[in-house]
């Protein structure tokens, strides 16, 4: 993969924190998509990611699902560890700090 300005990504290990949700599925599609991408970690807790957006990629062994939340530090720290790169899309649609 090439990014911007000839920049070459090394991405063999991913991280894809959120990734059930729409653009991290994405994301997860595109990854698997390269022969390189040795694994995906998928960490989402599904509150607004759907199982159907990774579901096209069941049964790929470079795939692992994992439910939990990013509130869940030490969950978060070992699905990350081993990975070289992390992807970070993990929100709460709809909050408002301030509670309005």
């Amino acid at each position: 993969m090439s990014g911007a300005a000839g920049t070459s990504w090394n991405l063999r290990k991913v991280c894809i924190v959120g990734g059930a949700g729409f653009i991290g599925a994405h994301f997860v599609d595109r990854l698997l998509g390269n022969n390189l991408v040795e694994s995906i970690c998928v960490f989402d807790n599904f509150s607004s990611g759907r199982e159907w957006h990774l579901s096209k990629h069941e049964g790929d062994p470079r795939l692992e699902i994992l439910r939990d939340d990013v509130r869940n530090l030490k969950a978060l720290v070992d699905a990350m560890s081993g990975h070289d790169t992390v992807i970070h899309l993990a929100s709460e649609s709809g909050y408002c700090a301030g509670g309005h």
